[in-house]
């Protein structure tokens, strides 16, 4: 058997599979563009993906190595055996899931297993159909002027120059989206071309509608209309970013600040939730009550990470005292930076123009979160896996 391995593996477990006569361990990759470029290049007949905290990246390599009717057979080693995260791997493609602390021949033995299983289902097999591949990101906030769309366009640009991540970034802010302004281009098409019927639907209609921008990363820009600007269905917004998801590996979706339907709707559809606050007292007390009205309405909270923006300014409100006013853990910090203030009021992503400001540094901890690379080393300790 030819064996690929994706992801982080110890030496001793390759020592392990290398003790074997019937598996030769072809090459091993690391998680994401990579991984298929190398299956398509080597044709392993077992494909075996190590999905580790967090597992975004790692199932998302999973689903492109699934995607189509590939001749290799996909098992993922997990280093926790927790039922969310089997159930994902599983509908991602992959065969079989077994914990990194099985032995050798517990894995020598599911590998040929899952192998021989999916040999006898393959006669016949219809053709696959495109899998959902991407994971949705809102970013949503309880007052104006917090930073939402600064933290929506250069998380965006970070998480595409990450291992080639095909990302698009959505402006559903149809009265005062800024996201086309931010990064500098032409709002045409936008959004509401895509809602169309005869487009929503039609993956290849769709992609046609997105535009370039920086680093190769896709963008649908909210229209230039006056407020109130046009109503949207909500349910054809959870349409358009579960389609949009079949096509990206994230969808990073700006949100208005005006609590509507049309954030409800964004909000259900993300499997990651960012809510930006600042250190001012009307900011965090409209958080506050912002976080406990998702409780009240039953929105599953742990989806959702608080970013705390322009933290160290100078307001008189001690990062402390923001997490106390919010009753909610900081999960990330976004330092002060009058330099990337600067850029950012002059309409360039700090990605582009202040890479090495401490806003870039802090945003790239998050992409590094997301797309399950290591993050840049820090002596802060605001991250979201603490221990």
């Amino acid at each position: 058997m030819k064996l690929l391995l994706v992801g982080t593996y110890s030496s001793a477990l390759r020592r392990l599979i290398d003790d074997f006569d019937d598996i030769e361990l072809v090459e091993s990759v690391a998680l994401g563009p990579p991984a298929p470029r190398a299956a398509r290049d080597l044709r392993p007949e077992v494909v075996l993906v190590a999905i580790e905290r967090p597992p975004n990246w790692a199932l998302m390599t999973v689903r492109d190595l699934a995607a189509g009717s590939p001749p290799w057979t996909i098992v993922a080693l997990v280093d926790r055996w927790e039922e969310d995260v089997i159930h994902q791997a599983v509908l991602a493609g992959a065969r079989d899931v077994l914990p990194r602390r099985s032995s050798a021949m517990e894995l020598r033995t599911a590998l040929f297993r899952a192998r021989r299983a999916q040999l006898e289902e393959r006669s016949g097999a219809p053709e696959d159909i495109p899998r959902a591949t991407g994971s949705v990101v809102a970013i949503f906030g309880a007052k104006g002027g917090v930073g939402r769309t600064t933290l929506a366009t250069n998380l965006a640009l970070g998480l595409a120059t990450t291992n080639s991540a095909r990302v698009t970034l959505v402006d559903t802010d149809v009265a005062f989206g800024d996201v086309a302004l931010a990064l500098n281009i032409e709002p045409t098409p936008t959004l509401l071309d895509t809602l169309a019927d005869g487009v929503l639907d039609d993956h290849d209609k769709l992609r046609a509608q997105l535009l370039e921008g920086p680093k190769d990363l896709l963008v649908l820009p909210a229209p230039v209309a006056a407020w109130p600007g046009p109503t949207l269905d909500p349910t054809r917004i959870t349409r358009l970013l579960h389609q949009l998801a079949a096509l990206n590996h994230f969808v990073i979706v700006d949100t208005s600040v005006v609590a509507s339907d049309v954030t409800a709707a964004v909000l259900d559809a993300a499997e990651l939730a960012l809510l930006v606050a600042t250190p001012e007292v009307p900011v965090l007390y409209h958080s506050r009550r912002l976080l406990e009205s998702l409780h009240t309405h039953d929105f599953p909270v742990d989806r959702v990470q608080v970013v705390l923006n322009r933290a160290g300014s100078r307001t008189d409100v001690t990062t402390s005292q923001a997490r106390t006013a919010l009753d909610h853990d900081l999960d990330w910090l976004i330092r002060n930076d009058h330099a990337a203030m600067r850029a950012t009021a002059l309409g360039s992503p700090v990605m582009l123009t202040q890479s090495r400001s401490r806003v870039a540094v802090d945003i790239n901890k998050i992409v590094a979160y997301l797309a399950g690379v290591p993050s840049p080393r820090s002596r802060s300790h605001w991250r979201f896996w603490r221990r």
